[in-house]
C-alpha cells in the first residue's frame, strides 16, 4: 500500500470524494478523478472489525478502458522505483 497508493495518486488528477454511506461495520466512499482527458468514477468499500481496524478494502472503478490506462501508468511508475537490497 505504501508503494501503490502514492503511485496511483501521482497519476490521478482532480481526485474528489462526492458521497459516503456508512454503517457500524464500514463505509462506501464515492469518488471521481481524471487521467489526462479521461474521467474515472469509483467507490472505496471499507469494512472494519470491532476494534476499528480495516478488515477489507476494495476499490471499484469504471470505465474499464480508463482503469487499464491507470493500471499501465502505475505499473511503469512502480517499476521505476529502486529496490533496496539488504
Amino acid at each position: 500500500m505504501q508503494v501503490i497508493l502514492p503511485a496511483v495518486f501521482s497519476v490521478l488528477e482532480n481526485f474528489e470524494y462526492h458521497r459516503h454511506f456508512g454503517s457500524e461495520t464500514g463505509y462506501v466512499l464515492e469518488f471521481s478523478a481524471a487521467i489526462g482527458d479521461d474521467r474515472v468514477t469509483g467507490a472505496d468499500l471499507i469494512e472494519f472489525n470491532d476494534e476499528g481496524k480495516i478488515t477489507d478494502f476494495m476499490v471499484m472503478m469504471r470505465p474499464a478502458g480508463v482503469v487499464l490506462a491507470l493500471s499501465a501508468e502505475v505499473g511503469k511508475r512502480i517499476a521505476a522505483i529502486p529496490v533496496a537490497v539488504e
